[in-house]
């Protein structure tokens, strides 16, 4: 309890620091530890392969050198730390090293080269962070957040910005490579008075590091428990960190990457093109860490840090740990109800993101549909980014929890991006573009064009040909605009109502005639698409923008029918701000036949996020249908951006309506703050009743494991599917599964195929995040469904006119609408008192009729998830041939064991069993009745 309290305490002195001390802006130094990691893994230089191996062996040193510009913030040496944010001195430092230390280099200059790529990667990722290099201020990350949380404020948007994706890095991802630092203090103070700057030494240098370092060992500490608080103020920040395609993580890091290039060939061969990277003006560098070097200080009073120095020729190696250490996000094995069965696909690419997308199709035509799971991620040194996409062939049976690394053991079907960072596989989408009758899979690639930071984007759609898909793309579909992105989402509907799968491309980041309001092509399917010269957007049936900037009109889209109300396409635009409402978001409705609109719904509040995800649902038996629309980050009292779905008759739908205007048949709302309830929403009959039920995932949910393991719930349609406003606890579903993992984003994707065929859907969902033996390389996830397994009924035999308690035996055995019944012919047993002990053992009484036909009995046991069979489980005997009741009984019963008076045994022996026997056996004939005349009587 003191501990707890404890925490609770320092969290909250964490949070009141740092929004109390001066403004903060650009990244933070664990945000440019982690770039460095990430550009790391993909960099290579084939002139100068050793750096790859200095790199691997100096992570101590890249770390130091990513956190080094900011240090004259920490010691009030501002110009000195103006100077830091420039390229000018990194290539200052180069030139120094290069004539300082002729080649080759001994173990300390090497780890100097390598601290002035960490160096040098500051100063990229800032660049990319703050401005967007070579485009506008408005479509880097802190500008874009500031226009779409803080207009008017961006120096809010920077403060926040910088100090709350400290949190939300630490609650996202693993920091067990945080290490010791390396900083060459003198070769440093000597680059800084060779630019004229005096007073810098290297005692001051390892000062100011010191106090660096120890921040960011507080920063591991506690960074993640003030995220909560931050989140409050953005959704963008949370979601986009990682990804964003112009300053997000993965971008600076291969930014970085292809920078350090150009770095090396400068302290190799000397100077030669500048880095030419702009300089940064004081409001744009960092300068939170002094707020966590004063948390670090107190920690360090506590002795919750330990820290050392230790000198080197010409530097310093600071040693340091928490204490208690952090421990590692390892698997809970915490068994769901239910949930005996999984197989999970792994790979092990770092920053591979298996798991991003998920698509179904039958692609080698044998009639069963097949997986495909995209890995945007995936890539290596050289080729950072390139992305895969891998399918598997269905029809596998799921026994116990099984795992299949498809590093080892390669899908049926491997697709790879040829396009550096241009994230192949990032959405995909089945289709029949060429009207031939086989599926077609659509792949994009929407950061095409990253290396000339164009980012336009591409579709490529591989057609079907009967026993797989072709092996290179049969059509490209390429965007021409800088910033469009094609393709981040893709979809595949039958729009027109031909029978066939159009391909919906959205690019929510599409400029126009602004900034980011999205845009949205439509490709009806036809013959004539056969390959050929690349199409573009242009080409497409019918093309539509957003209306305003930053509304990323494209960010979801689907073709839906809502029955009376006739097909539509649906267009989600999530930042859309209604009013003084800030991201609340809205969905457009065109009609399906003239792409006119018909109806829109605004949400209410701001950062909802209305429209980020829908789907069509007809829930309660009556093959209604209603539209599914997610607020994935609506708030509620209890629950902060926990997340919200309504459920919407589509006869209310007509012009521009707000979403507090309309009453929803169901609304769900959620019980944690940040959990985002409805990131996806799947429909599907998933119990085989022929109901529609729901399915919605919460991929941000905190569970037992830890921080965004992520979680997803079943509601089950039928007559008890709820209605009105729903308890936000997994508890009010089905069926809850928290996932075992911590910071995995289980529920990110989710899709439906029948994998093991055995006649039942199984539910397939993405965790894109998590991380096995490589740093988030992505997990997809199969749950065949919670049908119960009987394999014994104890006792297995009952005479007519008793009422016995049985114990049924099996798996899944779920407590759910259980239903127990005995068939023969027609005779019907039913089962009463059902309670279900455990999920592998249950209980129940059976009163069997005296009239009940005699011989073997089927069993049936029913929940809400389906239904399971033991063949003759009981044998019911007459009543009249159970035993002997009379001194002339001969029924089946009379035999040699001697069970009452009257019977007719042979077992009159020394043993006295029964009122008649001899207690000594005698010479002539047995005692078995009371007129017995034999010598016993």
């Amino acid at each position: 309890m003191f501990q707890k309290k404890t925490i609770a305490l320092v969290s909250l002195f964490s949070f009141v620091l740092l929004f109390s001390l001066p403004a903060a802006q650009a990244c933070g130094v664990l945000t440019h530890g982690d770039v460095c990691q990430r550009a790391a893994w993909v960099f290579a230089d084939p002139d100068y392969p050793e750096y790859e191996e200095w790199l691997d062996a100096g992570n101590g040193a890249l770390l130091a050198g990513a956190g080094f510009p900011d240090w004259g913030w920490l010691v009030g040496y501002t110009a000195e730390a103006e100077a830091a944010h420039s390229a000018s001195m990194v290539e200052a430092a180069a030139d120094y090293v290069r004539a300082t230390y002729p080649q080759p280099w001994d173990e300390e200059t090497r780890q100097t080269a390598v601290f002035l790529l960490g160096f040098l990667a500051h100063v990229v990722a800032d660049t990319q962070f703050t401005t967007h290099h070579e485009q506008s201020y408005e479509e880097g990350f802190l500008g874009v957040m500031g226009e779409l949380e803080f207009p008017d404020h961006f120096d809010l948007a920077h403060h926040y910005g910088d100090i709350g994706g400290e949190a939300f890095i630490v609650r996202a991802n693993d920091f067990s490579y945080l290490t010791d630092w390396y900083v060459p203090t003198a070769d440093l103070a000597q680059v800084y008075q060779n630019l004229g700057y005096d007073r810098v030494t290297p005692e001051i240098l390892e000062t100011a590091m010191n106090l660096m370092y120890l921040g960011s060992l507080a920063l591991r500490a506690l960074a993640a428990s003030t995220a909560d608080l931050f989140a409050l103020l953005t959704v963008f920040e949370p979601e986009q960190y990682q990804d964003f395609f112009a300053g997000g993580l993965d971008d600076m890091g291969n930014q970085t990457a292809w920078r350090w290039i150009g770095l090396i060939d400068r302290l190799q061969n000397g100077a030669g093109d500048s880095l030419a990277l702009p300089a940064l003006s004081p409001a744009e560098d960092g300068r939170s860490l002094r707020r966590w070097m004063v948390i670090g200080r107190a920690m360090q009073a506590r002795g919750e840090i330990a820290l050392r120095a230790e000198h080197t020729a010409r530097g310093v190696i600071f040693h340091g740990a928490l204490n208690p250490a952090p421990q590692k996000n390892d698997a809970v094995l915490r068994e769901v109800e239910g949930m005996d069965r999984t197989l999970t696909f792994v790979a092990d690419t770092p920053y591979g993101y298996l798991g991003s997308s998920l698509a179904v199709g039958d692609f080698n035509q044998d009639g069963r549909d097949d997986l495909a799971m995209g890995s945007p991620g995936d890539g290596g040194p050289g080729e950072p980014q390139i992305g895969r996409v891998r399918v598997i062939y269905s029809g596998v049976s799921i026994d116990g929890h099984e795992i299949r690394d498809l590093s080892a053991s390669p899908a049926d079907i491997e697709l790879t991006g040829t396009i550096l960072a241009g994230r192949f596989g990032w959405s995909l989408a089945v289709v029949d573009l060429n009207r031939d009758g086989r599926d077609d899979l659509a792949v994009s690639a929407p950061s095409t064009g990253a290396d000339d930071l164009s980012y336009h984007g591409a579709v490529a759609v591989y057609f079907g040909t009967g026993k797989g898909l072709a092996a290179e793309p049969d059509l490209i579909i390429e965007s021409a605009q800088h910033r469009n992105n094609l393709g981040w989402a893709l979809a595949g509907s039958d729009l027109d109502g031909d029978g066939y799968g159009d391909l919906l491309i959205g690019s929510p980041f599409a400029a126009v005639e602004g900034y980011q309001r999205g845009q949205v092509a439509v490709f009806l399917s036809s013959q004539n698409l056969t390959g050929g010269a690349p199409l573009s957007p242009d080409d497409a049936a019918w093309v539509q923008y957003g209306e305003n900037d930053y509304d990323w009109f494209g960010y979801r889209l689907a073709a839906v029918d809502l029955g009376d109300a006739g097909r539509f396409l649906l267009v989600g635009a999530p930042k859309f701000n209604a009013g003084s409402a800030l991201s609340a978001g809205r969905l457009y409705a065109y009609q399906a036949a003239d792409f006119a609109p018909a109806f829109t719904i605004a949400g209410t509040y701001s950062l909802e996020q209305t429209g980020a995800e829908f789907a069509i649902v007809a829930p309660y038996g009556d093959d209604k249908t209603y539209l599914a629309l997610a607020g994935s980050t609506h708030s509620a009292a209890s629950a902060r951006q926990g997340g919200a779905v309504w459920l919407l008759d589509p006869a209310d739908l007509d012009g521009d309506l707000n979403l507090d205007e309309l009453t929803p048949a169901a609304l769900f709302r959620n019980d944690q703050t940040g959990a985002r309830l409805g990131w996806r929403i799947g429909v599907v009959d998933y119990n085989q009743d022929g109901i529609d039920d729901l399915w919605l995932t919460e991929p941000y949910r905190q569970t037992d494991a830890g921080f965004e393991a992520g979680a997803a719930r079943l509601y089950l349609g039928g007559e008890s599917f709820p209605t009105g406003e729903i308890d936000g606890s997994p508890d009010s579903a089905d069926w809850a599964i928290p996932y075992e993992t911590a910071q995995s984003l289980f529920g990110n994707e989710i899709a439906f195929l029948d994998y093991d065929g055995d006649g039942l859907t199984d539910a397939v969902f993405g965790a894109r995040h998590a991380t096995d033996d490589a740093r988030t390389n992505g997990r997809v996830v199969v749950v065949p469904p919670p049908v119960p397994a009987v394999t014994a009924l104890d006792p297995d035999r009952a005479t007519a006119g008793e009422t016995l308690t049985f114990t049924l035996t099996g798996e899944r055995l779920l407590d759910k609408g259980l239903g127990v019944r005995l068939a023969r012919n027609d005779s019907l047993l039913t089962g009463e008192e059902i309670v279900a002990l455990d999920a592998e053992t249950l209980e129940f009484t059976l009163a069997v009729p005296a009239d009940t036909e005699p011989g073997a009995y089927d069993l049936r046991l029913t929940n809400r998830f389906g239904e399971a069979a033991l063949a003759a489980a009981l044998t019911v005997e007459s009543g009249t041939a159970d035993d002997d009741d009379d001194d002339n009984d001969d029924s089946a019963d009379d035999d040699a064991v001697d069970d009452d008076d009257n019977d007719d045994s042979a077992d009159d022996d020394a043993v006295n069993d029964d009122d008649n026997d001899d207690i000594s056996p005698p010479s002539g004939d047995d005692d078995d009745d009371d007129d017995d005349s034999g010598c016993g009587c």
